[in-house]
């Protein structure tokens, strides 16, 4: 067997067919890595959808909540009644505490206001619960005083 005098080893007639055979190995060796940085970028992008679309949904959550705030006042003969209600997050209970606050403030004391507060924020956590609310659960605080008396409800209201 006559070897080829440009690649050591190989037959005599063979050249030919060995550079065509490199061409495509190379040119397949350039494909597969066109594919797999192509697949690479496909998976940053989804990431990155992924991501986006996370963050809309969590915006369109919040823009939910915020409609759903809903606040009303209304004068019962000497007394005057607040209602709120509220998207039930973790900071609900502060929602209705400083509620409290705001709707005492002028007409009580600032020590009785402040425990007031702490007495709505304890009723808002203990509806809230231990469990995670969910984006659609809403909390509900009513709450009827005058000068002389204070009288608070409040309620987890399910989604």
């Amino acid at each position: 067997m006559h070897t080829s005098p440009e690649i050591p080893g190989l037959a005599l007639g063979q050249s030919t067919e060995t550079d065509e055979l490199g061409a495509l190995r190379l040119a397949h060796w350039r494909l597969r890595h066109e594919l797999h940085a192509l697949l690479d970028t496909v998976a940053v992008y989804r990431q990155a959808a992924t991501a986006l679309a996370d963050e809309n949904s969590e915006l369109r959550h919040e823009l939910v909540r915020t409609r759903a705030l809903s606040t009303r006042r209304t004068t019962v003969g000497a007394d005057q009644v607040f209602e709120l209600t509220i998207a039930c997050d973790e900071f609900a209970a502060d929602v209705v505490a400083l509620a409290v606050g705001e709707a005492l403030e002028d007409t009580h004391a600032a020590e009785l206001v402040q425990a007031w507060q702490l007495i709505a924020f304890a009723l808002a956590d203990e509806a809230i619960g231990t469990d995670l609310p969910t984006s659609d659960d809403m909390i509900s605080l009513r709450m009827r005083h005058s000068a002389r008396a204070v009288g608070i409800e409040v309620a987890a209201l399910d989604g």
